[in-house]
C-alpha cells in the first residue's frame, strides 16, 4: 500500500524473495545514480522502438543451433550447455519452437534435474548387471539443455555432440562439460552400448 512506510514496504519485499536473492550495498548509490537509470530506461525504450518485440525466429544463432541439430546431427543426443537458466529456458523453448523434439531443460532450479539426465542418457545411467530402462518414445530426450548443474558428477556418455552455447569465465567448465560426455565406461551398461 502507499501509505506504508519504506521500511514496511523494504521488509515486505526481503520477505517475498527467494533466500538466494543477492542485496547490492547501499554504498555503490550515487546521487547521480537516479538520473543514470532514466536515462538508461529511455535507450532501452529506443531500441525496443527501433527494432521491435524479440522474436526468437530471427534468432540467427538460435537457427544455426535448430539447424546443426536438425539436419548435421539428426537422430543424435545433443547436448547444449550454457551458462544461466534464463538462457537454457530460452534456448529450450526456441529450439521447441523451431520444430526440435524431444527437448529437456535442466537448471539448478530443478527438484530433479537427474530424471531428465536419466531419459536423455538411459544406457549410462543403468545398474551395473541390468539392462537399462529406455523411457517410452513420448517421454525419451534426444537434445537436453543445461547449465553447469550437469557439468559434474552424472554420466552423459549416451550423448553424441556437445555445444557450448555460450563459453563460461573459466576454460576448466568448458572440460567439466566434456567430461561427462567423455568418461570411460565400466561395466555392462557401457559395453551394451
Amino acid at each position: 500500500p502507499a501509505n506504508e512506510s519504506l521500511a514496511a514496504r523494504y521488509d515486505a519485499l526481503k520477505e517475498s524473495l527467494p533466500k538466494r536473492t543477492k542485496w547490492v550495498s547501499s554504498s555503490i548509490f550515487r546521487t547521480n545514480l537516479r538520473a543514470d537509470l532514466v536515462e538508461d530506461n529511455r535507450l532501452i525504450t529506443e531500441m525496443l522502438d527501433r527494432f521491435g518485440k524479440w522474436d526468437s525466429v530471427s534468432d540467427s544463432k538460435i537457427n544455426v543451433l535448430a539447424n546443426l541439430i536438425g539436419e548435421a546431427h539428426d537422430g543424435e543426443k545433443v547436448l547444449v550447455f550454457t551458462e544461466y537458466a534464463d538462457t537454457a529456458e530460452y534456448v529450450g523453448s526456441a529450439l521447441a519452437a523451431a520444430g526440435v523434439t524431444h527437448v529437456g531443460v535442466a537448471t539448478g532450479g530443478m527438484a530433479d534435474p537427474t530424471g531428465l539426465v536419466r531419459r536423455f542418457a538411459p544406457r549410462s545411467n543403468a545398474l551395473p548387471g541390468q539392462s537399462p530402462t529406455l523411457p517410452a518414445d513420448d517421454d525419451r530426450i534426444d537434445v537436453l539443455v543445461a547449465t553447469d548443474v550437469l557439468s559434474e558428477g552424472q554420466n552423459l556418455q549416451d550423448c553424441d555432440v556437445v555445444v557450448n552455447y555460450d563459453l563460461p569465465w573459466a576454460i576448466i567448465r568448458i572440460i567439466q562439460r566434456a567430461g561427462r560426455v567423455d568418461r570411460r565406461c565400466r561395466g555392462t551398461a557401457c559395453q551394451q552400448r
